[in-house]
């Protein structure tokens, strides 16, 4: 050690200043080099890993079509049991036509059918939508039970809300219903169906 001293005092000092400028330059340079050895491994890395993910969903990529191809076939078995048409007025009044075909069949008398769409907007991203529609009725409770049988095995889907009997004359009532009918509007690429 005191050797190395001695050899230090032997040089000149502005040549010791630039020796240790250099020094310390080289070691800053090599500390920056390996800095940006190690920002370039990280950037490779997630590089590599993005590279993973994306070769893995390109992999699930047969997989998932044959899903949306089965969702697809599973949902087109399921719309006939909706209403189908190109405004809510034509469907409405198709629920209608179709109730007011019941009613008659079943031999009860209507007093009034109408369908309540006012002030309901359609839900844009819904799967289906639905009318209600307001039932008067009046007949005997036979002709009641077979309206609701065949209300019940009709192809489309109807959902009861609720009604009301009331006794009216010998073994008449009045029947009031509140009746749900599902649809689907119809849009223009699928007009064929």
């Amino acid at each position: 050690m005191t050797q190395m001293l001695r050899y230090l005092k032997t040089i000149d000092r502005k040549v010791l200043f630039l020796l240790v400028i250099g020094i310390l330059l080289l070691f800053n340079l090599g500390r920056l080099l390996i800095g940006h050895y190690a920002d370039q491994q990280k950037a490779i890395l997630s590089q590599q890993e993005l590279l993973a993910r994306y070769e893995e969903k390109v992999r699930q990529l047969p997989d998932l079509k044959k899903k949306i191809r089965g969702l697809k076939q599973g949902t087109g078995a399921y719309e006939k049991f909706f209403f189908r048409g190109p405004s809510v007025d034509k469907i409405s009044s198709d629920i209608q036509i179709k109730l007011q075909g019941m009613v008659s069949d079943s031999g009860l008398k209507s007093e009034s059918v109408r369908p309540v769409t006012r002030g309901k907007k359609a839900k844009k991203n819904a799967l289906y939508q639905t009318i209600a529609v307001k039932l008067r009725l009046a007949g005997t409770m036979d002709q009641f039970v077979d309206f609701m049988t065949r209300l019940y095995a009709v192809d489309k889907i109807f959902m009861l809300e609720n009604f009301t009997l009331k006794p009216h004359k010998k073994e008449q009532m009045k029947i009031y219903l509140e009746v749900k009918g599902y649809y689907l509007l119809q849009t223009p690429d699928d007009t064929g169906k």
